[in-house]
């Protein structure tokens, strides 16, 4: 490791998706492997191409006091990806036996779309064994990279020595301090908190249903740091998960980590709706009840006839289950779901149409 850099860390911040370390991140190779495999730090993948691992100290091939930790790239193209959209860029190059080379940014994680002026000199290493060359590629005002391609190319074994590699991540357009979620009857109300906001188009609350988050409802950006509410109603006893999807401007989302909020049964229990209704040949619907205790769910067509048992046994307190009647077999007309309980009894009625 060169003395005059060091690894820079702020305090991590939950941003809309991801936490991660915002700031300028320096990485050296002192440590890393001997072959020519990519490898992953500091929020950055590099993948050495041609490699030949880390050089001893005193190597005199390439700097007569060579620091230990220097990671030769041969004769061979190079590309470090960033894990996030970077604003500066810079990195300490050497040679040996007259390899020339350039370095260049992409705005792009596939590292296909050149950043005009975003280079290095045209030869990057112009003295060999140069101990103070410090190659900066500077990235133009309102632009980011996400990948630097540094290509070297000389006659014979040709090497080439890259060290401290030091980038510094762009802003985030949304940074979240915060969000939360409380039970105000059968309604949930999350709140949640921006540090900061940049082309925040606003957010879209969603509900987990059925395994798949959908749309709840959306609130529009403040566009700037701000604090927000929003109300969800109407929700079944049980265990519900939210998140936000934040949508800039341009047309990009992130989502924040998901919340739960726990709704509590009104009474002494909570019968659902049944849907669809009217249904062919099946419709569904939820019973929770406040405490443990056991259920018998019968199905009665018109004339009183039972025509089927859906459920008898013990059923937890808080526990929302769903239950299923199949109509197969029967013949259209109006039927009774009855429940009971050791304290209550209540029915809903669905149309059967084939």
């Amino acid at each position: 490791m060169r003395n005059r850099y060091q690894i820079f860390f702020t305090a991590c911040l939950f941003f809309i998706g991801i936490s991660f370390a915002h700031g300028q991140t320096t990485v050296n190779f002192d440590s890393q492997p001997t072959g020519g495999d990519p490898f992953s730090e500091g929020g950055a993948t590099f993948n050495p191409g041609t490699a030949s691992g880390v050089i001893a100290p005193g190597n005199t091939t390439f700097i007569a006091s060579a620091p230990n930790g220097f990671r030769t790239f041969l004769n061979s193209t190079s590309t470090i990806v960033f894990d996030n959209p970077v604003t500066s860029i810079s990195f300490f190059f050497t040679h040996q036996n007259g390899a020339t080379g350039t370095a260049t940014a992409t705005s792009n994680a596939d590292c296909t779309s050149n950043i005009p002026g975003a280079t290095a000199n045209s030869n990057i290493a112009t003295t060999q064994g140069d101990p103070n060359n410090i190659e900066e590629l500077t990235i133009p005002d309102g632009q980011t990279a996400r990948c630097v391609i540094i290509t070297t190319s000389g006659a014979g074994n040709v090497a080439s020595i890259i060290d401290d590699f030091t980038f510094e991540e762009a802003p985030l357009p949304v940074e979240l301090a915060a969000f939360s979620g409380v039970a105000e009857g059968q309604a949930a109300v999350l709140r949640w908190e921006t540090l900061s906001e940049t082309n925040n188009m606003g957010f879209e609350v969603e509900r987990l249903d059925a395994g798949s988050y959908v749309k709840a409802g959306f609130v529009e950006a403040a566009g700037k740091a701000n604090s927000y509410a929003y109300r969800v109603e109407g929700l079944e006893p049980g265990i519900h998960s939210f998140r936000l999807k934040q949508m800039d401007l341009d047309g990009s989302v992130s989502y924040s980590a998901a919340i739960e909020v726990a709704i509590a049964v009104p009474g002494e229990f909570h019968l659902s709706s049944a849907y669809p209704n009217p249904f062919n040949p099946t419709t569904s619907f939820t019973l929770t009840v406040q405490r443990d205790q056991d259920v018998r769910i019968e199905v009665y067509d018109l004339l009183g006839r039972n025509v089927a048992t859906l459920f008898e046994g013990a059923m937890a307190a808080d526990d929302t289950q769903t239950f299923r009647f199949d109509a197969t077999g029967l013949s259209s007309g109006l039927f009774l779901i009855r429940v009971t309980g050791e304290n209550f009894v209540s029915t809903r009625q669905v149309t059967l149409l084939k």
